[in-house]
């Protein structure tokens, strides 16, 4: 593979460079390939993010080792940056309640209209309750009582504009 990075230390000078993913080398731990460059030395995380390494081109053989290394890079960096596979794939359970909702007929998009659980947390807030209270209440978490209420309070904003 061919990847390019910023050479930090030569006022941001842009390199290319071959390397090799492989799980074949004495640094591999676990079936976890790592990326070894011409010189014989690995790319760790810290070069990989701090050099902003990108890869130019990559063999078929390689994307999925690629992938798996990209994806054990970014846990370990706490990043989520490559998201769910397949995009707008949705898990068998995800599947299953949009089916359901659409025989319930569901709320058209972009009615403006709240959800039951906005409603029950917006009337419970405008009650006096504290976010901590309606989350009790509701069986949830307090953040999630937060977003609700400001997604409420966003739409009853808007429907007030029209």
């Amino acid at each position: 593979m061919i990847l390019r990075y910023t050479d930090i230390f030569e006022s941001g000078k842009a390199h290319r460079v071959k390397a090799e993913i492989t799980t074949e080398h004495s640094a591999s731990s676990y079936g976890m390939p790592v990326v070894v460059l011409e010189d014989g030395n690995l790319i760790d995380a810290t070069s990989w993010t701090m050099l902003n390494y990108q890869i130019i081109s990559i063999t078929k053989k390689e994307a999925p080792m690629m992938e798996k290394w990209l994806g054990n890079l970014y846990n370990m960096l706490g990043i989520t940056s490559l998201g769910r596979k397949g995009g707008s794939a949705k898990s068998p359970k995800k599947a299953a309640a949009s089916r359901k909702n659409a025989l319930l007929g569901g709320r058209p998009k972009g009615s403006g209209s709240l959800t039951p659980l906005q409603k029950q947390a917006l009337d419970l807030k405008q009650s006096g309750m504290t976010i901590r209270e309606i989350a009790q209440a509701m069986d949830r978490q307090p953040e999630n009582i937060r977003q609700l209420v400001a997604r409420a309070e966003n739409k009853m904003k808007k429907e007030e504009e029209r």
